[in-house]
């Protein structure tokens, strides 16, 4: 008989009513079944901070246990049930308990502590600060009630007083955290805007600190509200069911959030890999790599970037390629830059360097947000390729729990890190090509992904074929006998070099690194200046005062985005005020050409960017660009491990199409033309032009994408506002025609009448003239706030859907349509409409807002791609 199938194994105790003051009183749960024995054992333990046992107690399954609790000190407390199943296995369930005065301890944890960091400060410094603005954000709304707090808020504040009493004052004593089910919180300051970033370490329930213990990593999906760390989902979780069940250490990085595990996302998994390693002892050979969700594109992304550290891998209903949706066009369609962009794109770009690195996919076939389609287009090309991959489809499983992690961890136990004797690369940077003892670290054509396998034949003899490849390291653990040189046979020509004990370096023939050459750690796009220590530089020396006012507008926006993305300030500074050594330290987005910014002025004749009248010049290739937007990455002059960003425009007019030039080029010029997918046009065919610069930092043709011009001329252009403050009149006042205060989600590029695909406004088949134009953005409040100085007592608009290419038998996208509209006065709500489905007719609103100074237009829910794609607010107005 299978005991597992009468009895699930749960513990689920809790507390009941004690004799007297000074006891605790914990019931077991009743077995499934009373007449079997002999009876099942459960060990009842009282733990305080630092894991010093306060009482031990046996009993039965289903009785009650009593402690007695008088002569223990004040604090916070677990009560660890420990039962003993029959197959010997051990199953862990915890109570949260404490000592003394509670609520004095939730306040003295949650009081205010300095209002700026000191200088260099400790990870328990960090720590403790974070635990009190936790406290502080779960006591928020029940200062005057703390006595009743919900369940959950007392567990969550119990779990940040066990923390903070194992931080220990006055010294961090770490010894009280690393012990048999351990928590401890890796803490330290992110250099690329000094921000305090953490990771949650789990220690499994037999631990022994002079053993080195598998480490199991795992990458969190994507949070739709992006909150601060403090309302993270298992911020304060003490124990793993992992570590709890199985024999390894568990880590949970923050990653910085949302931040699909590029650049410093997936910077943040290694460091804290790394610290992890750094503080309790880590088999080397046995590190592995899962996720759900964007963890688990995390997951394919930066474990195949990283073969020489994970063994193992285990995606979770993550990862994505264009070439699993259905409605995509052909790759035959696409121009070289749209395939490029969509490979970008692609979570298993990289995927053909896990050659010898096993791989267990698991997906449900039902799943609503990711496609299974995607995982089995990545199973299949594995399979064809004879790599070890191993595929658990879920029948009925969604984008949630699969209970799949035991046999993911029974997985990972069984791999430990090769050391393979062939190795293959693609990848489409220098930092993501490298494959075990292989590195590609200089190529050809910047635009190109860069193909490398290579075998070693025997010892010291290395076979080793590229495309795109000018310079490559080989590693010491593919040379046998480092005594003697090593032959490689580069493309069929033989190279002898002499081994060194960080590797060799090998070149093609004639090449000969330039002075400033890109490197794997910079190497552009411009999206990587972000993934850098950085500044913000505004431009003060414009004598065009709206030029300036658009310089200013574009570093405040800047400045405001990363800080809703991130929940931090990143730096800003004058360009008058910033001295030698920040410009030297840092990576520099310099607001502003040379004539609106002086930093930029300074280095005019360091980087490749000119602008005369409606000119734009780069590296002496010129374009035409009236009222246009330009971006170019290039080094710091003065620091070679920091880029210069400029933004700067030919008219203060084309400053707002700024955002038109994507961030995964090194520059590109923009004067408003947008795409539009239905005809077949892409980005490249709406900018003047784009590119990559060379490894030399030199602009190409073939590395340069330049719109076409009748092509352009045939596609929409936005439009920008007629006003950045309210006019002098006070008449009615379309808001098409006004500069936002500020936009977040789906009104970031909101549409000036225009819908989102920039054809006219329609609602029920009527079009309309004015309004705009915006987007849902699932699982979020998209928002816009204007500035009306408490001049306009009504709002006016015609509110609702256009249905986009959908048709009455398109179910699959119709039923996932739900949109609200809202409307927001100086903060408070006066207007919620109810969610409109695909089918809801539009709606004429009319919104008393007098004596507003701030009106927010909000829009939440969900729409398909196929299916009101475009939320519009038509004729919309304020009298």
């Amino acid at each position: 008989m299978d005991l597992r199938q009468l009895d699930p194994d749960r513990l689920g105790p809790w507390f009941t009513s004690a004799e007297k003051a000074g006891q605790i009183r914990v019931q077991l749960d009743q077995p499934l079944w009373s007449a079997l024995n002999p009876p099942l054992k459960v060990k009842v333990e009282a733990i305080g901070a630092g894991g010093a046992i306060a009482a031990t107690a046996w009993a039965n399954k289903g009785e009650a246990v009593t402690l007695d609790a008088e002569a223990w000190a004040d604090g916070p407390y677990e009560v660890r049930c420990t039962l003993y199943t029959y197959d010997g296995r051990l199953v862990f369930a915890h109570l949260p308990w404490f000592k003394g005065d509670f609520v004095a301890a939730v306040r003295d944890l949650a009081r205010p502590g300095p209002a700026t960091l000191p200088a260099d400060p400790s990870p328990a410094t960090l720590v403790r600060r974070m635990l009190g603005e936790l406290a502080r954000d779960r006591l928020d709304g029940w200062e005057e009630n703390l006595p009743h707090l919900p369940e959950r808020v007392r567990n969550s504040l119990h779990s940040a007083l066990m923390e903070a009493a194992e931080l220990g004052p006055p010294l961090h004593d770490q010894a009280r955290q690393v012990r048999p089910h351990g928590f401890l919180r890796l803490a330290w300051i992110d250099p690329t805007d000094d921000s305090p970033q953490f990771c949650r370490v789990y220690l499994p329930a037999v631990f022994d600190p002079e053993k080195a213990y598998p480490l199991v990593v795992i990458l969190h999906g994507f949070n739709p509200p992006n909150p601060p760390y403090v309302r993270w989902w298992g911020v304060d979780q003490r124990h793993h069911p992992i570590a709890e069940n199985h024999p390894v250490v568990v880590i949970e990085p923050h990653a910085r959030g949302n931040s699909w595990y590029e650049g410093i996302g997936e910077a943040d998994v290694l460091r804290a890999v790394d610290l992890t390693r750094q503080t309790i002892r880590i088999d080397p050979d046995r590190i592995y790599l899962a996720g759900y969700s964007m963890g688990g594109g995390g997951t394919w992304q930066i474990g195949a970037r990283n073969t020489h550290l994970f063994a193992a891998l285990a995606p979770i209903y993550g990862g994505w390629d264009w070439r699993a949706q259905t409605d995509t066009r052909p790759s035959s369609g696409l121009s070289a830059f749209a395939r490029r962009q969509a490979e970008l794109h692609s979570s298993f770009r990289n995927a053909e360097a896990l050659l010898s690195t096993p791989v267990f996919v698991n997906h449900g076939d039902a799943d609503p947000l990711v496609s299974v389609e995607h995982s089995r287009l990545a199973v299949r090309t594995l399979q064809r390729w004879g790599y070890d991959v191993r595929y658990w489809e879920h029948a009925g499983g969604g984008h949630g729990r699969l209970d799949a992690e035991d046999a993911i961890v029974r997985f990972f136990l069984e791999k430990s890190l090769r050391r393979p004797r062939e190795v293959r690369i693609r990848a489409e940077s220098l930092r993501a090509a490298r494959a075990h003892w292989l590195a590609i670290t200089q190529r050809r054509e910047p635009q190109a992904f860069i193909h490398a396998r290579a075998i070693v034949e025997s010892p010291n003899v290395l076979r080793l074929q590229t495309e795109n490849a000018l310079e490559a390291w080989i590693g010491p653990q593919a040379i046998a006998d480092a005594a003697k040189p090593l032959i490689v046979k580069w493309n069929g020509a033989v190279q002898t070099v002499s081994p060194q004990p960080q590797g060799v370096v090998v070149r093609v023939p004639g090449y000969e690194p330039p002075q400033t050459p890109k490197t794997p750690g910079r190497e552009g796009p411009i999206a990587d200046v972000l993934a850098t220590p950085f500044a913000i530089v505004v431009g003060t020396t414009s004598p065009d005062p709206r030029m300036l006012f658009e310089v200013q507008r574009r570093a405040r926006l800047l400045a405001e985005r990363w800080e809703d993305q991130h929940k931090v300030r990143p730096r800003v500074l004058h360009d008058t005020a910033i001295t030698q050594q920040q410009t030297s330290e840092w990576s520099l987005i310099l607001i502003g050409g040379p004539r609106e910014n002086a930093v930029a002025a300074r280095f005019a004749d360091r980087i490749p960017l000119r602008i005369k009248g409606n000119w734009i010049t780069l590296h002496g290739m010129s374009f035409d660009a009236p009222d246009a937007a330009v971006r170019a990455a290039c080094p710091n002059p003065l620091n070679p491990d920091r880029y210069l960003l400029v933004e700067a425009a030919t008219s203060a007019e084309g400053f707002y199409h700024i955002d038109d030039v994507p961030d995964d080029v090194d520059w590109g010029i923009a004067d408003g033309r947008q795409p539009v997918p239905r005809r077949g046009t892409g980005p490249d065919d709406a900018l003047i032009a784009c590119g990559l610069f060379d490894h030399a930092w030199r602009l190409t043709e073939n590395a340069t994408w330049k719109g076409n011009a009748p092509t352009r001329r045939s596609l929409p252009r936005r439009k920008t506002p007629v006003h950045t403050t309210l006019p002098p009149t006070t008449g009615p006042l379309y808001l098409a025609d006004l500069l936002e205060k500020s936009a977040r989600g789906g009104f970031e590029d909101l549409r000036r009448d225009a819908d989102w695909d920039y054809r006219p406004l329609t609602l029920a088949g009527q079009s309309y003239a004015r309004g705009i134009g915006c987007r849902v953005v699932r699982g979020q409040t998209s928002w816009v706030e204007y500035e009306l100085d408490r001049r306009y007592s009504r709002l006016r608009a015609v509110i609702g859907l256009d249905l986009g290419e959908a048709d009455a038998s398109d179910r699959e996208a119709l039923d996932q349509v739900r949109v609200v509209f809202a409307v927001r006065a100086d903060g408070v709500e006066v207007y919620r409409s109810a969610a409109f489905r695909w089918d809801s007719p539009p709606e004429e609103i009319d919104v008393p807002i007098a004596g507003t100074s701030a009106l927010r237009l909000e829009v939440s829910g969900q729409t398909h791609r196929r299916a009101a794609p475009s939320v519009n607010w038509c004729e919309l107005r304020v009298e």
